[in-house]
C-alpha cells in the first residue's frame, strides 16, 4: 500500500477517479461534477 501511494488520498483518490471513469463511462447513475463541488479542495 505504501509503495503504491494508497495510503496518501492525494495520490490515491485520482486514481481510483480515472478507473471509475474508465468504468461507467459516461453511465453515472449521480451528478458527478455536483458530487465533486461538494467535497472539500
Amino acid at each position: 500500500m505504501n509503495k503504491l501511494g494508497l495510503r496518501d488520498p492525494q495520490v490515491f483518490l485520482p486514481r481510483l477517479s480515472q478507473v471509475v471513469n474508465a468504468i461507467v463511462g459516461d453511465s453515472w447513475w449521480f451528478d458527478r461534477d455536483q458530487l465533486r463541488a461538494k467535497l472539500p479542495n
